[in-house]
């Protein structure tokens, strides 16, 4: 490479850290980097390096990390920091390659417009090094035999006008009558508590409402009655009888979180209630749920289990479990921090930057009702490099990142680096989020990150995969890049400054207007009951956000104010977050629970004339639940593609039946189902605003690429 030439190229910039070596030293990191195709400028405060020295330069990418000599050619000093210009010393055909190849994954971007963004593309890969390196049934059908991928269909109906959509806030005359029980003494579990989930559990067609409970700690005085947990039976238009006594629920417990699915595949969906202690598992026998001790799945009675969720990772057709958790905390521990409020002394909940991390459990269903804890083999335990566990985890996603037909695990954690396991295929995971650009946000930090979600948002090509974190950190989206390389997008998408004050848990993607597009909402909520007092501009109870698709090309997502959003506006000590027709009229309602105070029901009564389409999946080859399937259809010329993924929020679980806004198409042209074990099923003929239910055909072809099962030995 001409040297000239190179230094007359293009620049990339960005404020984040590469590693430098100087002879036998260790790595150290830079704070920024101007990159170029034959040199790069560092600046540092900390690095001391003289002029001419030989070193070595350590740049993460989405396939490798790569390594290359250098040679400091001038040192120059501004106040307290040192700039560094550095030229690539003889850098071989692949090592120039690799320049090139890190240069591009800046700047090419999902559309031209996007130059502007390209710097913090390269940021949300090369930051991560920081950890990286150094710690029913079937209907008729027509079954098409050839596989062809569906195009690109970026959307181009965009609108101005925000639609009228009116949440109507129905806790009263729903009959929900729910409130969790909080003790007052600050203690970590509470915070994080709050687990909600639709299931239909009675399987009569629509959607029941089951919450997650507290309850006194041993030194409390007890009340007369203990609080439960508490299941509400619909009945089909949205009103709800509490029934936790005749279904066998009536259990009091430190709950944090809850994960539904039918473990058993006996066709009925299973509870699984996560606790501070020992964790239940509840078998659904006919609309009465009995526990199941001896399945093996209540793992360590000291561990702080939060959020939890089924899915089939060794793809053999029944459901496994994994379940985050958040510190190695006790009582006693938070005693001895003693954490106080300082202007009024009153007790607080310790950081967790203070508090150790602990290990997340994969547990394998053998398939006979019992469960076999495989964390350690599959390769789960994160562990920092003096072998201690990393996880400060309070959600978890499970969606396949690498295309390789086994679903990954996404997980969220507080303070932490955040994790992505890439399944191998073979029962084993590898812990990629640095690579992936997962593990940080934008501007390279570990976030306090808690509830997130997955959807494709802009076409059926860009995946994104979105957070909430605590106040001043902005709600994380990252954005697919290309494949395996996300960046943080979440300012250019438009949520990244009106999410910044508020401390966020609950967050999903739900098209909420049904015109085709995912919108994005959250529940907002501090921990600290008097935060006014240390801070007068934030409060404990916050509003809830909901961000509407425009489906413009860039700044996709536009806040809905205030004083439009109906019932929905209320302030909320929010926590866990779900959706689901609890009416049957299409459109999907919200239910939010809340650190104090009572469980709240919004239903969506928006009037925009839109169509709809929903389908309830049961799998034959695969897991009955078809968790972990994808829908994709076509209508009015646009494209859309979700999942069956029950898991989303914090702590919480969505309705297993899928929605697809149409807007106001009025057909849907195509419909493929993709189903967990490979194969593929197109439907036609599929009726609008109507709910279909289709089973999986035994002998649906294999898509081109064949999904194995894992070897379990």
């Amino acid at each position: 490479m001409n040297r000239k030439e190179g230094a007359a190229a293009s620049r990339v910039s960005y404020h984040g850290q590469c590693f430098i070596k100087v002879s036998d030293a260790d790595w150290q990191p830079i704070e920024s980097i101007d990159l170029g195709r034959a040199a790069m400028s560092l600046r540092s405060s900390t690095v001391a390096v003289d002029r001419d020295a030989l070193v070595r330069l350590r740049i993460p990418t989405s396939d490798a990390e790569v390594e290359l000599p250098a040679v400091v050619r001038h040192v120059s000093k501004t106040g307290k920091e040192t700039r560094y210009d550095i030229e690539f010393d003889q850098l071989d055909e692949e090592q120039s390659r690799d320049v090139e190849g890190i240069i591009a994954s800046v700047t090419r971007v999902r559309a031209a417009s996007r130059w502007t963004i390209a710097a913090l593309a390269l940021l949300a890969v090369v930051v991560p090094a920081v950890w990286y390196l150094t710690t029913s049934w079937t209907e008729e059908t027509e079954v098409v035999r050839e596989v062809a991928a569906p195009e690109q269909v970026r959307y181009e109906d965009a609108t101005t006008e925000r639609p009228k959509v009116v949440f109507t806030d129905i806790t009263e005359q729903s009959g929900l009558d729910f409130v969790r029980y909080y003790s007052g003494g600050k203690w970590v579990p509470e915070v994080h508590a709050g687990g909600i989930a639709f299931l239909d559990y009675d399987l009569d067609g629509d959607q029941d409402l089951f919450l997650v409970n507290g309850t006194p700690w041993s030194w409390d005085q007890a009340p007369e009655e203990l609080p439960t947990h508490r299941m509400y039976s619909n009945d089909g238009t949205g009103r709800f009888t509490d029934v936790t006594t005749e279904v066998g629920l009536a259990d009091s417990h430190m709950g944090m979180g809850v994960a539904v699915g039918d473990y058993d595949s006996d066709g009925d969906p299973d509870l699984y209630v996560t606790t501070y202690g020992v964790n239940h598992l509840y078998r659904n026998d006919n609309g009465v749920f009995v526990e199941q001790p001896d399945a093996g799945v209540g793992g360590d009675p000291g561990t702080q289990s939060v959020s939890s969720g089924f899915f089939d990772y060794d793809n053999d057709g029944d459901l496994d479990l994994f379940v985050t958790s958040y510190t190695a905390w006790s009582p006693d521990i938070q005693r001895r921090l003693n954490r106080r409020v300082a202007k009024t002394g009153m007790p607080r909940v310790p950081s967790p930057t203070i508090l150790k991390g602990d290990f997340c459990v994969l547990y394998r269903n053998d398939g006979n009702g019992r469960f076999t804890d495989v964390s350690k083999p599959a390769g789960i335990r994160v562990t920092d490099t003096e072998g201690r566990p990393v996880a400060k985890a309070l959600s978890v996603n499970f969606v396949d990142f690498d295309d390789n037909g086994f679903l990954d695990i996404f997980v969220a954690n507080d303070k932490v680096r955040n994790f992505a396991l890439l399944n191998q295929g073979d029962g084993t995971f590898v812990e990629k989020a640095a690579e992936l650009g997962l593990a940080y946000d934008n501007q390279g930090n570990a976030t306090a990150t808690m509830g997130s979600d997955y959807a494709y948002y802009a076409d059926t090509k860009t995946l994104a995969v979105a957070a909430g974190n605590f106040s001043r950190e902005a709600t994380s989206m990252w954005v697919a890049i290309k494949p395996r390389l996300f960046g943080d997008f979440s300012a250019e998408e438009g949520i990244g400054t009106p999410t910044s004050p508020y401390v966020t848990f609950g967050l999903f993607f739900a098209d909420y207007d049904l015109d085709g597009r995912e919108d994005l909402f959250q529940v907002n909520g501090h921990v600290h009951e008097h935060i006014h007092m240390s801070s007068p501009e934030e409060t404990f109870r916050q509003s809830p956000q909901l961000f509407w698709n425009t489906g413009r090309e860039s700044r996709v997502y536009e806040e809905i104010p205030l004083e439009e959003m109906g019932g929905l506006g209320v302030k909320l000590s929010g926590r866990g977050a779900a959706f689901a027709d609890i009416d049957g009229d299409g459109d999907l309602d919200f239910a939010v629970s809340q650190m104090i105070g009572r469980a709240h029901l919004f239903r969506n009564d928006q009037a925009l004339g839109h169509n709809w389409i929903r389908f309830l999946l049961e799998g034959a080859n695969s897991n009955r639940d078809a968790i972990g399937a994808w829908i994709e259809i076509e209508a009015g010329g646009k494209a859309q593609k979700k999942p069956v993924m029950p898991t989303r929020s914090f702590v919480s679980q969505v309705e297993r039946t899928v929605t697809f806004g149409l807007g106001k198409a009025d057909k849907v042209d195509s419909v493929r189902i993709l189903w967990p074990d490979g194969t593929y099923e197109d439907l036609t003929g599929m009726e609008v605003n109507k709910t279909h239910r289709i089973r999986q055909s035994e002998d649906a072809p294999k898509l081109t690429v064949e999904v194995p099962v894992a070897n379990r030995s």
